[in-house]
């Protein structure tokens, strides 16, 4: 995004601090790179550089925040929440129930301009009632973006988009084939491999 407009602000969310800042410093390593600076030649501020948070010359800011935490006088123009729960944790009903909570009364709200701010969540489906079914239940405007291992008869997306592959066929079978899928499903099960792999929890 700093690319086209280098004041752009994100805050990005994830089920744990360690996880969350993780994400963002992968993201200032890549802004920080050769390959990055000899394209665009981005500053980040001294004085505004840790791993939670970074910001540039432009005021561009990308920030890492975990579930439960505040953000308080934080406002962003690009909301990503990714894998807010642990598949540890994901059969707690407390557990979904607060992640939920926290999302619509806090983080969901954390922009500038509510008429043109973007959200994007991305995770893996663990239950009917993970983060994934609490948007689809309660914010009708997000666009739904499923790409299972195994390409399936039907598809659950929203968007369009051409899955290239055959009926059956795995994402990528080199890496992760039959093989692979009947050793997971061991201990997975139905409901946990159709879940993870299948974004389908039925």
């Amino acid at each position: 995004i700093w690319t086209k407009d280098a004041s752009f602000k994100i805050i990005g969310a994830s089920s744990t601090s360690n996880l969350a800042k993780l994400f963002n410093i992968k993201r200032r390593e890549i802004i920080e790179s050769a390959a990055y600076q000899s394209c665009w030649p981005i500053e980040i501020k001294d004085y505004m550089n840790t791993v939670s948070k970074f910001e540039n010359t432009y005021n561009g800011f990308m920030q890492s925040v975990s579930v439960g935490s505040s953000v308080i006088g934080q406002g962003a123009q690009l909301l990503i929440s990714d894998d807010l729960i642990d598949p540890l944790e994901a059969f707690s009903k407390a557990v979904r129930e607060n992640t939920c909570f926290w999302y619509g009364s806090t983080f969901y709200g954390r922009v500038q301009d509510k008429a043109k701010a973007k959200r994007i969540n991305i995770n893996q489906r663990l239950h009917k009632q993970d983060i994934s079914g609490y948007i689809e239940q309660n914010y009708k405007h997000f666009q739904r973006l499923v790409i299972p291992m195994q390409k399936m008869e039907k598809t659950t997306s929203t968007v369009h988009w051409e899955d290239p592959r055959e009926i059956g066929e795995f994402i990528q079978p080199s890496r992760y084939g039959e093989k692979e899928k009947e050793e997971e499903y061991a201990g997975l099960g139905v409901y946990g491999w159709s879940s993870q792999y299948q974004q389908s929890p039925v």
